[in-house]
């Protein structure tokens, strides 16, 4: 509260709130890649103090209060309705009048739709009764007159009665109602007219459901919902026979316990109800089943005969499989296998920079792809409006790209008559999604690469800004929009399943004989003043200069350029569509591996990921049947509330035992156990004291949210830098959870086992889970790798040591790039699922205010963050809760008769990366992923290789590799010019911003000296 900012938050925050009302804030600067987001709290707990911690969290200290809003919880129970976001659609009316007999215009137009409903006017006459037509008048006119209000208007509720009678006397046999968005006023009849009441103003309604913004629409309850109609929970719903409005219980009188399902009823009408079928030919009878033992009641699904219950089984929500409760064992299951006929469709798009370096889209092209065309190798269509061939950009050629142009070209030798899509203009992504939604009613499945990053971000935007009738269904990855589905299209991410740059799709996916490359355009020249340009070519430094990694390249490009002209609109939608089309051929070519390796499969409708991708392969093809075990999450953890409820007497006992083993009985006699069962496999939760002279520990202590490796706890929690560590054992030992053939390793290197306090192991093991997996794919990779320069000798004595080696034959040894690059990624992505953590983030876009307030208020779920997107959405972000020797000046020591990695190029060896006939003269290393070395080749001549773990390594900062190399040495720090995008997920805009990266050494998990030693090392 000392500081000054502190006093801004507390005069902000001393504004008109309620103490119940919920507050967030987000926090920005300009060289931040990520806003700090304030979680939405009561505004009695919102203070400078929780601010304050959460910029705690990051290490920038110049960080800005973005702005910030307040949501009020309703006082009255009512929440603002989203009428107006229906103001303009076909089941929505609004009433233009001039005059102040809006209500009785309303009321005409309802009871217009209800007679086109029952077929006594035509379509035209309705049209010409809603709108603000003559006849609307005439109409309005007689029915005030008949029912002879008291007045010229304005007109309320009241005279509804009036109005109705009026109405009736002239539909005789038909009875009107009226319903507001909560029943402001509402008479029993057989149609109901339904109007809304908003400021004073009477609208007609003429569906229900889609006012709502939902499926359905409950007449009972009033409740509109999304679920199928038997799921839907009626408010006035028996519990019994499942009727709304029968209100059979409270009129229970004489229960009575069918014979055949044996459910009891209230009463002999509730017993009829429940045998009543419906339009399906199914009864509450016929389709569930009470157990007569427990009292369990099962939902049939259609077509089953007997239940599946059985008394002291549960069904598992993972395995779906009942067994005994308390003793199931589930294991993970293979997943379905997912078919689809959707077709696919590739797009691009092009976007240039304001003067706030935001990014706008100016340009978007789409190819489509199905299987009739999807064997031609790339088409070029015709365009059908300039009678010439995309690639030499006729569609823009002598256009003003200042103004709006969209075309769709339809293929001109496929019986699939798809179209393909070129839109050019501020509203390009708007006119491109509407192509989808025309031309793709039945649902397509849309890629692009990098799309989570940049192209359906962008899109994203422009669907919550009004483009999108429905809410998208979206999947974050941190800022990342991993996928997206609105209404039946599907957006994928290539780039989550061939994690490479679009430039090397033709070298990996061996695509070189269609002669696709990806093309080289002046993004820093893309701006409105140089558009319809036609001229010399740009200078390098619109290219990227430098910061361009092709610097060389793009400088001999353009020097054969010389005296030719840059026609600006001819390069733009060729360069772009010139990549869309290089991306579908390249997922055409993947989808067809990953087909007939996994009998096809399909990779961009099965998974979001290629470790998901992965996964599915395994438990699909290779995993054995109850082979891989599923532990719940806390499932044999209790916690404090969890056993004091089971206490029946405030004042009885601890109901909790513990269980006293070996261990903690010697620990109890004062003696140590040094010595660890070699058969225990498993995991244990032990103390253990280390040693004080070890140089590189071995067990792992996790301090501050990172992982050290100490020996000391004490040292490691306070950062000790001192000389020597003084402090006692007890506050050296390490309590953690750790593998027991870690623990064995520990206790031969002078680690002291203090108390054993939970111990899991297995008593059975085994080998081989992986083995048929890495087997396939390593065959595959070795076979598409090919023998090149191998005589036939060398060929068969290099497929005689792989097998060896390896245990695999290889069959058919040709050089196939796509398919050892797929082997390849295959061998590489599956091992992250086994560990991956299952307390991720989820993102929810939520379009009511209910829905809003329940996510907020639910005791299950922890908000992380809460802030507007676009103009008539909630985002929300939220958690379910539930080497070893004495230090020396010396890296690596190799002596005669000493152990060596073995070095070659199967599984498990070691790839020299040096080329044959060099040698490395000089290594200097920071860490994981930084490095540099010198390689001297035969000739004399140096090299340097620079790997630089999060900085970009342009040809600028190549040049000053030299200056990296003497930081790491001796010390101080460098200022490292970088430029990176930034996604604003409350707007969806893209950002690029400019920074300065320091780079120096630090060390924060050892201490630094003459040489670096681990905390508590004596």
């Amino acid at each position: 509260r000392d500081r000054p900012d502190a006093k801004v938050v507390g005069k902000w925050h001393s504004r008109d709130l309620n103490a119940d009302d919920f507050v967030a804030s987000k926090l920005t600067a300009d060289n931040m890649m990520l806003a700090i987001n304030v979680p939405p709290v009561c505004a009695a707990r919102f203070t400078a103090e929780l601010i304050f911690k959460h910029i705690n969290k990051v290490l920038q200290s110049d960080s800005s209060l973005g702005p910030a809003g307040r949501l009020r919880q309703p006082r009255c129970g009512g929440a603002p309705h989203p009428g107006t976001r229906h103001s303009m659609g076909y089941n929505y009316v609004v009433i233009a009048n001039r005059d102040k007999r809006c209500l009785i215009r309303a009321l005409i137009v309802a009871k217009a739709y209800a007679d086109l409903q029952a077929k006594a006017i035509t379509k035209r006459a309705w049209r010409t009764i809603k709108a603000d037509s003559s006849l609307q008048t005439k109409l309005t006119g007689e029915l005030q007159i008949a029912a002879n209000p008291y007045s010229a208007g304005p007109f309320w509720v009241d005279v509804l009665p009036q109005l109705l009678a009026a109405m009736n006397a002239q539909s005789p046999g038909r009875d009107f109602g009226v319903r507001g968005n909560t029943c402001v006023y509402a008479l029993p009849g057989n149609t109901v007219l339904n109007l809304h009441l908003i400021g004073e103003h009477f609208n007609a309604v003429c569906k229900v459901p889609p006012f709502f913004g939902a499926r359905r629409y409950c007449e009972s309850c009033q409740q509109p919902y999304d679920c199928v109609s038997g799921e839907h929970k009626c408010a006035n719903t028996c519990p019994q026979c499942k009727v709304p409005g029968s209100n059979c219980k409270s009129l229970r009188c004489d229960y009575k316990r069918c014979a055949d399902c044996g459910l009891k009823c209230y009463n002999q009408q509730c017993f009829n109800n429940h045998r009543q079928k419906n339009r399906a030919g199914r009864s509450r009878c016929s389709s569930i089943r009470v157990c007569s033992k427990c009292g369990y009641l099962e939902e049939m699904k259609a077509g089953q005969k007997e239940p599946e219950h059985k008394c002291g089984h549960v069904k598992c929500p993972l395995c779906k499989q009942y067994d005994e409760a308390g003793s199931h064992l589930c294991f993970v299951k293979a997943p379905k296998v997912k078919a689809s006929t959707m077709p696919y469709v590739f797009y691009d798009t092009e976007t240039y920079t304001d003067e706030e370096k935001q990014h706008h889209v100016h340009l978007v092209t789409a190819v489509t792809c199905c299987e009739t065309c999807s064997g031609r190798a790339f088409p070029r269509e015709t365009c059908r409006l300039c009678n010439g061939l995309h690639s030499a950009a006729n569609c823009l050629t002598g256009r003003d790209l200042g103004e709006e142009f969209s075309n769709c070209v339809s293929h001109s030798d496929c019986a699939c008559q798809m179209a393909d899509f070129v839109a050019v203009g501020p509203a390009s992504l708007n006119a491109f999604f509407a192509w989808l939604s025309t031309a793709f009613r039945g649902g397509a499945i849309v890629v692009a690469h990098n799309a989570s990053g940049y192209d359906a971000f962008l899109l994203l935007g422009a669907l919550l800004n009004g483009l999108a009738k429905k809410r998208p269904q979206v999947l974050f990855q941190g800022s990342r929009l991993m996928s997206m589905t609105v209404d039946k299209l599907v957006f994928k991410d290539s780039l989550n399943f061939i994690p490479i740059p679009l430039a090397q799709f033709p070298k990996a996916l061996g695509l070189a004989d269609t002669k696709l490359a990806k093309g080289t355009f002046p993004h820093e020249f893309n701006k409105p003043a140089n558009w319809n340009y036609v001229g010399p070519y740009p200078a390098i430094e619109y290219y990227g200069g430098k910061a361009n990694n092709d610097y060389d390249s793009i400088c001999a490009w353009l020097a054969s350029r010389q005296g030719e002209l840059f026609n600006f609109n001819r390069e733009y939608l060729d360069y772009c569509l010139s990549d869309t089309v290089l991306l579908r051929e390249g997922c055409i070519k993947y989808r067809a591996i990953i087909g007939d390796i996994c009998d096809g499969l399909e990779p961009f409708v099965q998974a979001n990921t290629i470790a998901s991708l992965a996964m599915a392969v395994f438990t699909t093809k290779f995993m054995e049947p109850n082979s891989v075990g599923v532990i719940a999450r806390q499932a044999d953890q209790q916690s404090f509330k969890a056993r004091k409820s089971l206490c029946t007497r405030r004042c009885s006992r601890k109901t909790h035992t513990r269980l006293a083993t070996r261990c903690n009985i010697r620990r109890r006699r004062r003696s140590t156990l040094t010595r660890w069962p070699a058969t225990l496999i498993g995991i244990a939760k032990v103390t253990v004291l280390p040693p004080s002279d070890l140089h590189i520990p071995l067990l792992p202590y996790r301090v501050q949210k990172k992982l050290f490796f100490g020996l000391c706890r004490t040292c490691m929690e306070q950062q000790c830098g001192g000389e020597c560590c003084d402090h006692s054992d007890e506050e050296r030992a390490l309590t953690g959870t750790w593998a027991t053939p870690e623990l064995q390793k520990a206790f031969q290197l002078g680690y002291r086992l203090q108390a054993v306090h939970a111990l899991a192991y297995w008593t059975e093991k085994r080998t081989g889970l992986f083995g048929d997996y890495v087997n396939a794919f390593l065959k595959l990779k070795a076979e598409s790798s090919g023998s090149p320069g191998m005589s036939d000798e060398d060929k068969a004595a290099y497929i005689a040591d792989f097998f060896a080696k390896e245990g695999v034959t290889l069959d058919k040894v040709e050089p196939n790039p796509g398919l050892r690059f797929v082997a390849k990624i295959f061998l590489n992505s599956l091992w992250g699922k086994f560990c991956q953590r299952d307390d991720l983030t989820s993102t929810e876009i939520v379009s009511s205010y209910e829905d809003w307030l329940a996510r907020l208020t639910d005791p299950n779920l922890k908000v992380k963050a809460c802030e507007p997107i676009g103009s008539e959405f909630m985002l929300l972000e939220y958690r379910h809760r539930y080497f070893n020797q004495r230090p020396f000046r010396v890296v690596y020591r190799h002596s005669e008769g000493q152990w060596e990695p073995p070095h070659g190029t199967s599984l498990g060896m070691w790839t020299d990366e040096v080329p044959a006939g060099s040698r490395m003269t000089d290594f200097v290393s920071g860490g994981p992923k930084l490095y540099t070395y010198i390689v001297e080749d035969a000739a004399g001549v140096r090299s340097q290789v620079l790997k630089c773990k999060g900085i970009r390594l342009t040809p600028e900062i190549r040049e000053r590799s030299d200056d990296l190399r003497n930081t790491l040495l001796h010390g101080g720090s460098l200022q490292l010019p970088q430029f990176q995008f930034r996604r604003d997920k409350a707007s969806c805009t893209i950002h690029t911003i400019s920074m300065d990266k320091t780079f120096q050494r630090v060390l924060t998990k050892r201490v630094y000296g003459a040489c670096s030693r681990p905390y508590g090392y004596k």
